[in-house]
């Protein structure tokens, strides 16, 4: 970075550290959602969370319920998709002294595949039905995936579970979700992740209902899902830091990425993982390039969508797009048929006669 713009000076005394650590605090409020939200869409008063409630099914807390590990499948709509080994080791560790003090919450699958079979042929139900086709499990966790990953490292030992009611499929993240909070918050790249999955699989239509189901602004949905544009190397800071940054910093350091190199970026990251540098440091530095600085040409960002097998198609893949209109296709199709009826739909949508180009299709 440029000395004009340099940052590397910045204050790290103790001031510094208690405003970061300040920040950390802030930000875990901040991202509580808030207490009528949770309480109208528990009752199904929210509009959107109509139909998505989550209730017991009458099993109090004294009649525990156990199952083996294997029996219990991760939920693919999991509210968190990072995890720290330190914690899953200090949590075996605690339910090796005193064993599991809380069940986990689940569904059972008979109920999954009976949503699956009300909602259709969708992007969702294709996930959830290659999670099924791969496991023996009879259960699906809303919550608990500590304690599982904990119970399984201590080996031969049931984990502990309280069956729910899910109406929908979108209710088996907003369980998570509101599992998650209650007892460690999420942090904003865990939240990024899973409402673009949400978005990708159409569950979630736009930013207003997940707004709404999460009980949270719409500016802190845009600016969350935003963090998906960090380079990878960005991303992973936070992934092996998950508690050491706040969205507020997150969203500073997307905004200075088109000031900034993708190595710069990483190492501004870094030192606010390693509370060297405060939110009001990256405030500084991002008003100076404001100000007058020529920025650097934008990173032609990336976007991956899976393709799924679903039934009657043999079709595999991705689609690849770019901020810039660019877009890739890369799809293995074994059925000859479907195969030549997508080659003839893309010549007649691009208006080719035998030579498709750039345009490569595996079969």
């Amino acid at each position: 970075m440029s000395k004009k713009f340099s940052i590397e000076e910045t204050d790290t005394s103790s001031s510094g550290a208690e405003q970061v650590a300040q920040e950390r605090m802030q930000s875990s409020a901040q991202r509580r959602p808030n207490r009528l939200a949770e309480m109208r869409q528990l009752a199904g008063d929210s509009p959107f969370a109509r139909g998505t409630s989550t209730s017991r099914t009458g099993t109090e807390p004294s009649a525990q319920l156990a199952a083996p590990v294997d029996e219990f499948l991760d939920n693919p709509f999991n509210a968190r998709s990072i995890y720290r080994e330190e914690r899953v080791a200090e949590l075996a560790a605690n339910i090796a002294l005193e064993g599991q003090l809380s069940p986990v919450p689940v569904v059972e699958l008979a109920l999954v595949r009976k949503l699956m079979d009300e909602a259709g042929e969708t992007k969702a139900t294709a996930v959830l039905r290659k999670a099924l086709e791969a496991t023996q499990a009879t259960k699906l966790l809303l919550g608990g995936h500590y304690r599982k990953r904990a119970i399984t490292r201590l080996g031969d030992r049931p984990l502990l579970y309280n069956p729910m009611d899910v109406k929908s499929l979108v209710g088996l993240y907003l369980k998570s979700y509101a599992e998650n909070d209650e007892r460690e918050d999420t942090s904003p790249l865990d939240d990024a992740l899973a409402w673009s999955n949400l978005l990708d699989l159409g569950l979630v239509k736009n930013h207003e209902q997940i707004a709404e189901a999460t009980g949270k602004p719409r500016t802190t949905i845009v600016k969350t899902l935003a963090l998906l544009k960090l380079p990878d190397v960005v991303q992973n800071v936070f992934r092996e830091h998950p508690q050491n940054y706040s969205l507020t910093a997150g969203y500073l350091l997307t905004q200075l990425a088109a000031h900034v190199t993708a190595d710069e970026l990483f190492t501004l990251a870094s030192k606010v993982v390693r509370e060297e540098l405060a939110t009001r440091d990256l405030e500084v530095a991002y008003k100076k390039f404001e100000d007058g600085a020529p920025p650097r040409k934008p990173r032609d960002i990336s976007r991956q969508h899976k393709i799924l097998a679903r039934e009657g198609s043999s079709a595999v893949g991705t689609i690849k797009e770019w901020d810039t209109g660019r877009l890739q296709l890369d799809v293995t199709i074994t059925d000859p048929k479907e195969k030549d009826d997508l080659l003839t739909s893309l010549k007649d949508r691009f208006g080719l006669s035998a030579d498709l180009g750039q345009l490569t299709l595996k079969s």
